[in-house]
C-alpha cells in the first residue's frame, strides 16, 4: 500500500536517512495515527487528545524520526537483519519526505502508484507502465547517495 500525507511538520534540512528494522517500520507505516502526528505538528488538526499526541511523539523521538519537533529525515529505510549471512538486507519499504508529502512507499506489494508519489518524485508521464520501475530507481539512487556518504541512523 502506497499513502501520502500533507506534510504540516517542519523539516530538518541536515537530515538524511534513518534506518528502522522491518518489524518497527511496518508498526509505524500501518498506523494512520503515527504517520499523522510525524507529518503534524498540531493534536488538533490531527483530531486525537493531547496526551495521545505527546505520548506518540515521545515515541517517533524515540525512533530518531523527530529530533526539536522536526522530521529528522528525508528517507526512511526498513532493514532486515539475516543471521545466515550476517548481513543487513534494505527492504523495499521506505517513507519518503517531500516538499508537500510525507509518502508511505512499498515496492514489494501491489501496483498502485499514489499521484502524490508521482508529484513528489517529479515524474510527468502519469500512464507510463514503468511507473514502479522509475519509482524504484529514484529511491535507490536516493538511498545509494546517502550510503555511500555515510550519513546513517540505524536504530
Amino acid at each position: 500500500m502506497n499513502s501520502c500525507y500533507e506534510l504540516r511538520r517542519e523539516f530538518d534540512g541536515n537530515s538524511n536517512i534513518v534506518m528502522l528494522s522491518i518489524d518497527i517500520f511496518n508498526k509505524i507505516s500501518r498506523n494512520d495515527v503515527l504517520l499523522k502526528v510525524l507529518s503534524c505538528p498540531d493534536f488538533k488538526l490531527i483530531g486525537i487528545s493531547k496526551s495521545y499526541y505527546y505520548y506518540v511523539l515521545k515515541k517517533l523521538e524515540e525512533f530518531n524520526l523527530i529530533r526539536d519537533n522536526k522530521i529528522n529525515f528525508k528517507l526512511l529505510a526498513s532493514y532486515s537483519y539475516d543471521y545466515k549471512n550476517n548481513s543487513i538486507k534494505i527492504e523495499p519499504k521506505f517513507i519518503l519526505v517531500g516538499k508537500k508529502l510525507l509518502c508511505v512507499v512499498n515496492l514489494k506489494n501491489g501496483k498502485y502508484i499514489d499521484p502524490g508519489l508521482l508529484e513528489e518524485l517529479e515524474i510527468k508521464d502519469g500512464r507510463n507502465i514503468n511507473l514502479r520501475e522509475k519509482v524504484t530507481n529514484i529511491i535507490s539512487e536516493f538511498l545509494s547517495e546517502y550510503l555511500k556518504r555515510g550519513v546513517i541512523y540505524v536504530s
